[in-house]
């Protein structure tokens, strides 16, 4: 099983993210998802699914990306070493 390449972020994080970017009916929709996930009626790949048909994956694409890159910033050692 391959490991993913991208950075992760939670689900509480990537939606607080998007929310952004969304309009207010689409906001709700994607935490109707998410608590319906949360409750088990929804499988993981599910929610992903329908987070990808709400927000397109250029706007999940670029939020995951910058969430990398604020994660690798603020790991890095004071001295640059």
């Amino acid at each position: 099983k391959k490991n993913p390449k991208s950075p992760w972020i939670s689900f509480p994080v990537l939606i607080k993210s998007i929310s952004r970017f969304l309009s207010l009916s689409q906001i709700l929709l994607v935490q109707k998802h998410y608590k319906e996930h949360q409750d088990r009626k929804l499988s993981r790949s599910e929610l992903i699914q329908r987070l990808r048909s709400i927000t397109g994956d250029r706007l999940l694409v670029h939020i995951i990306k910058s969430f990398g890159q604020k994660a690798s910033e603020g790991s890095r050692p004071i001295n640059g070493q």
